[in-house]
């Protein structure tokens, strides 16, 4: 009967050490598994390097923004854009002797650019939607074809309108 006793005992203090041994390892799983599970689970919250300059630069124009419409009468919003974002116009002649428009929009992310290209009463009109990128947003392109203008000075205006705001920018350019 001791002996029965005693064995109880030991099975006990086993059985008592598998549970004891089972919960820690429950535990330390836990610990190791739940920390990952959340990230996971939340990584659309995780923001890149681009994502986190473009908040920075979309923060900073809106507050620009803001300070710029507080000072000006009402009407004059819509054609005060410069301060908003910045327009770069260049021209390229292909190989081909097409004239491509090149466009570097900054602080701006949508909108619609149209191109005007005018030599005396001759003028082409071409439009396109703009194409964000982290850096610098653009125009989705412009292409003249070189039958399109005769030989002399053309003036290459660009007007992008976005959130009810246009800015524009026009430059010369010699066909020969």
């Amino acid at each position: 009967m001791k002996t029965q006793k005693i064995n109880k005992i030991a099975r006990n203090k086993t059985r008592l050490t598998m549970v004891i041994l089972l919960a820690i390892a429950t535990i330390a799983i836990l610990a190791l598994y739940l920390p990952a599970l959340h990230i996971f689970h939340n990584k659309s919250d995780i923001k890149t390097i681009d994502q986190k300059n473009q908040e920075i630069y979309n923060n900073k124009n809106k507050k620009e923004l803001i300070e710029t419409n507080s000072k000006e009468p009402k009407k004059e919003q819509s054609t005060t854009p410069s301060a908003v974002f910045d327009i770069q116009v260049s021209t390229h002649i292909e190989a081909s002797n097409d004239i491509t428009v090149q466009t570097q929009l900054k602080n701006l992310s949508d909108g619609v650019c149209s191109l005007s290209v005018t030599n005396g009463t001759t003028t082409h009109t071409q439009t396109a939607v703009v194409i964000y990128q982290p850096l610098f947003s653009t125009c989705a392109g412009f292409n003249i074809p070189n039958n399109t203008l005769t030989p002399g000075t053309w003036e290459v205006t660009l007007s992008v309108t976005s959130n009810g705001l246009t800015a524009t920018k026009a430059i010369s350019m010699e066909v020969q």
